[in-house]
């Protein structure tokens, strides 16, 4: 008698512990599925987050007026008539504003009665304060951080001192600014890296390309898209003249310190 009660014993702390077991294995089974549920989520929200980020950056670039080049107009102050125009290229950026180089001869004919103003695409700032670079055909124009407009990205010019160095007759190079209210870029064939141009009274860059008027004060670049020179002007023949990047460098370490 005593033996079937152990056996009805036995069979029933079995059967508990096989009910226990596919109860823990439930369970198991259940909180599995939850995390991966809640995985799934979390992995959702961050790509949303992610797609949603990625939205608002381009956004914000779309956004963004990144700028080079500068159209450059000297204005009557009471009528607003546009006397001369020139192209000025972002030559240095610092933490309180940016500094604008162009040529000297824009300003010729600048009276205190004029006012000088900076244009691209919709964006117009009118320049208080420059500096003349002495008997070279170069003025570096001021614009205070406050006065750059919201949205505005100032791209200062990059120059590879290497190759720049290493310019030869014969190289490609491209002329870079504004005419007509339009930014234009010519291509052409450096002449000369260094001579002595008689109507400037100093060694310049001499080029084979076409320029047009608004243009002086523009850049010249390499085939790379580094900045060599600054243009000075040009003749009907198809002759450009620049200004070597090199002078401008020294001229602007001597003038101003950042």
């Amino acid at each position: 008698m005593e033996h079937k009660k152990e056996k009805q014993l036995k069979k029933q702390c079995v059967f508990v512990f096989f009910v226990l077991m596919v109860m823990v294995v439930a369970l198991i089974f259940v909180l599995n599925r939850q995390n991966e549920i809640a995985s799934t989520v979390d992995r959702n929200q961050q790509e949303d987050l992610s797609v949603s980020n990625m939205d608002s950056e381009l956004v914000n670039d779309q956004s963004v007026e990144y700028v080079e080049l500068f159209e450059i107009e000297v204005q009557n102050k009471d009528t607003g008539a546009c006397k001369a125009v020139g192209t000025g290229v972002v030559y240095q950026v610092g933490e309180d504003g940016i500094w604008i180089a162009t040529a000297a001869h824009v300003l010729d004919n600048k009276s205190d009665d004029d006012r000088i103003v900076l244009n691209c695409v919709d964006i117009s700032i009118e320049c208080t304060t420059w500096l003349e670079a002495g008997s070279v055909d170069l003025v570096f124009l001021y614009i205070p951080q406050e006065d750059i407009a919201v949205g505005m990205v100032a791209v200062p010019v990059e120059t590879d001192k290497t190759n720049y160095d290493m310019l030869t007759a014969g190289e490609v190079i491209v002329a870079s600014g504004y005419c007509d209210g339009k930014q234009t870029d010519y291509q052409g064939v450096l002449s000369e890296s260094w001579i002595y141009v008689e109507d400037f009274a100093q060694h310049m860059m001499v080029a084979e390309c076409e320029i047009k008027h608004g243009m002086s004060g523009g850049g010249v670049y390499d085939v790379n898209g580094n900045f060599i020179g600054m243009i000075c002007g040009g003749n009907e023949e198809g002759e450009l003249v620049a200004m070597p990047w090199h002078v401008m460098q020294a001229r602007f370490e001597e003038k101003i310190v950042l």
